[in-house]
């Protein structure tokens, strides 16, 4: 054969790999997290260099100012822009000492802050507006806006495996497929973790993707050909559809792709992802 085995490289899959070993995956934490991935209390704690818009100088008086009791206390103590802010509270960082990202956002807003205040004052009595004397009935985020929000700043889900939010999703026994006989016909979905583009002897392009299901993950193989076909497809979304025949004559079973296509959600806010 003209291919080798895929050494499974990107972060999304590590972390996936991560939560199939049992291995609890965690959002940045203001206390916790430093620049890089961490383990704590046998939980990984995904680090701050993986948020996007945060400054470096950011990162550093993170670590070097903690602990910190409150995101009062955290912007009293840290010069911080306001997007940077958001991007934080949208990802979690501060989840460990209040659960409600949406209660963050008014109270951080009603502020008003505009720069470095005394963390005793930045959430005192004038948090609220005028003639507001308590913060009105807050719906929380939603697992979609979530996931939304942590794909966009963290380019991965942190808090939950995306494929529980799809109604349409049903998860399989690779078992069932790989135990089937060589070229067998396959159809299967999943959410595409990597990607690894590679020419063949001939000069013509190939790749070889990785999906995941809830507690595993499978090779796709897509020939020249079929990578013509598919490859706005496969850039423009990750949870797929794959049609397929199963192919063993590495060892390793992979799926040989002759089609693919967006998988439907069964989302009422988004039909493909």
């Amino acid at each position: 054969m003209i291919f080798s085995t895929i050494t499974l490289h990107s972060s999304a899959v590590y972390v996936a790999e991560a939560g199939r070993l049992g291995i609890p995956v965690k959002p940045p934490d203001l206390n916790i997290s430093g620049k890089y991935d961490s383990l704590h209390n046998s939980r990984i704690y995904l680090g701050l260099n993986r948020v996007r818009d945060i400054t470096y100088e950011v990162l550093n008086q993170a670590e070097r100012n903690r602990p910190f009791s409150s995101l009062a206390d955290f912007i009293s103590r840290v010069e911080i822009s306001e997007h940077e802010t958001e991007q934080l509270i949208r990802v979690g960082f501060f989840d460990s000492l209040e659960t409600s990202r949406v209660k963050l956002f008014w109270m951080y807003r009603l502020s008003g802050h505009k720069g470095k205040r005394r963390k005793d004052d930045l959430f005192g009595s004038d948090v609220l507006a005028p003639k507001m004397k308590a913060l009105p009935s807050l719906k929380q985020f939603s697992r979609y806006e979530i996931f939304m929000a942590e794909k966009d700043i963290l380019k991965l889900s942190a808090s939950f495996h995306p494929l529980i939010l799809f109604a349409d999703f049903k998860n399989v026994d690779l078992n069932d497929i790989y135990n089937q006989p060589d070229k067998s016909p396959v159809s299967i979905s999943g959410w595409r973790a990597d990607s690894k583009r590679i020419k063949t002897r001939s000069g013509r392009w190939m790749v070889f993707l990785t999906f995941e299901t809830l507690d595993d993950t499978f090779e796709v193989i897509l020939f020249p050909d079929t990578y013509i076909l598919y490859s706005e497809t496969i850039r423009s979304f990750r949870y797929l559809e794959v049609e397929g025949i199963l192919n063993r004559e590495e060892g390793n079973p992979a799926i040989v792709a002759q089609k693919i296509s967006p998988a439907p959600t069964g989302l009422k806010e988004v039909r493909y992802v």
